[in-house]
């Protein structure tokens, strides 16, 4: 029943339906529109409810009860030659939603509690094309990974805070590939959770115009199942996929002055812990049967940068920068995975602080990420069984975010 329970929680939250989106498990900006206005900037200065998704130790900068809310648009486009060299076909732009739902509560002076639900990052994306033998094809893939997750933070003193979160990470995936009509070579729709993860995070105050963060994830994997699909063209039941979402560690730095800020923040993917989907099944009276879809990602590095001016005390203007370090490996191009090139983003916000309530927006653009793959780059169909051919691969990502905050003076 726990299981159940998590998962309808956080599929009824509406995750990137059909989102062309090519990226790690992470994207660098993607929550809240007060943080992505500066770059993503948030593990030393975040202080609301989204700390929970961020850096747990600042949910000690709630005072009573904070609910925020964020909706992210995303805006995107895939090229890549998934059926012969050189096809480079597109998913043509999509435009899909990434909310955030988060609560907090500053129990006293030392404690403060928390609660998100959002999705972390996806890789996904829907082409319609001929194959090398003029056959309709479908190749689609919706692998979405979130999180339900509880925190807590506390301020052993009035310089130090210290969090930490509960990560029930769930991942949803599908993948149909194959004729038009009948995308039997791969038909798979599974959803699997995993109960163990956590995030710690720590805020500093050495001064008062000064903070430092650190926060750490862990890895977890996850195992998602269906009753029935196709692999290989066979009909099989008892289908698991299984994959890793990554370590990640991240340190920042935020100083504020009477009426400006910046903040630099360092982000580590271990995104080399993601090396394969790995689907397997039973087959009726057969030896089981199983697949790879072949990754072999590096580790990757993101730098963020933010600056906001305050033109009065209720109104702030932001502007950020981010640079994300490739990690595709062009051995092994996929269909959907973000191409081995460097990403770029820049960004926009403003937000209004009411008394009791605040709202943020944001635009985030990234110009597309292109790479050309030639054909002796490309590992070998026997060690690559869904590796796509030599061409053209590109991705396309802009964002606009909006988010609501509503204080409770319980």
């Amino acid at each position: 029943m726990r299981v159940q329970v998590v998962l309808a929680a956080a599929l009824g939250i509406g995750l990137l339906p059909g989102a062309a989106l090519a990226g790690g498990l992470d994207l660098p900006i993607v929550y809240s529109a007060r943080q992505a206005g500066m770059g993503g900037t948030a593990i030393a200065g975040v202080n609301d409810a989204s700390a929970v998704f961020h850096n747990p130790a600042g949910l000690t900068g709630v005072h009573g009860l904070q609910v925020l809310d964020n909706l992210t648009l995303v805006l995107s486009n895939l090229e890549t030659s998934p059926g012969y060299p050189n096809q480079n076909v597109q998913t043509g732009n999509s435009l899909a939603p990434a909310p955030l739902v988060t609560a907090a509560y500053r129990v006293n002076h030392y404690v403060a509690v928390g609660l998100g639900v959002y999705p972390i990052g996806a890789v996904s994306g829907t082409f319609h094309y001929n194959d090398v033998n003029g056959i309709p094809t479908l190749n689609s893939q919706n692998t979405i990974a979130f999180e339900v997750s509880p925190a807590v933070a506390v301020t052993p003193f009035k310089e130090l805070s210290l969090g930490v979160g509960y990560r029930v990470t769930v991942v949803e995936f599908q993948r149909h590939l194959g004729g038009e009509s009948n995308p039997v070579l791969v038909d798979v729709d599974s959803l699997g959770a995993n109960f163990t993860g956590f995030r710690l995070g720590a805020q500093w105050h050495p001064l008062e115009e000064l903070s430092l963060g650190l926060v750490f994830r862990p890895e977890v994997t996850v195992t998602t199942s269906a009753d029935h699909g196709h692999l290989l063209g066979l009909a099989a039941s008892n289908i698991q996929a299984t994959l890793a979402v990554p370590s990640k560690i991240g340190a920042g730095a935020r100083l504020d002055l009477e009426s400006f800020s910046v903040a630099a923040d360092y982000e580590f993917v271990w995104n080399s812990q993601f090396k394969t989907i790995h689907l397997s099944g039973d087959l009726p009276g057969q030896a089981p049967i199983s697949t790879d879809f072949v990754f072999n990602w590096s580790d990757s590095s993101t730098i963020k940068l933010g600056a906001e001016y305050r033109l009065t005390p209720k109104i702030a203007l932001r502007a950020g920068y981010a640079w994300d370090g490739p990690f595709a490996n062009m051995h092994y191009p996929d269909t959907f995975a973000q191409p081995s090139a460097t990403g770029n983003y820049l960004t926009l916000g403003a937000g209004y602080k009411g008394e009791t309530w605040a709202a943020n927006v944001a635009l985030s653009y990234r110009p597309d990420e292109t790479t050309v793959i030639q054909t002796q780059d490309i590992a070998s169909q026997a060690e690559c069984r869904f590796c796509t051919y030599a061409g053209t691969y590109s991705s396309r990502l802009d964002m606009a975010l909006l988010d609501f905050s509503k204080d409770f003076d319980l």
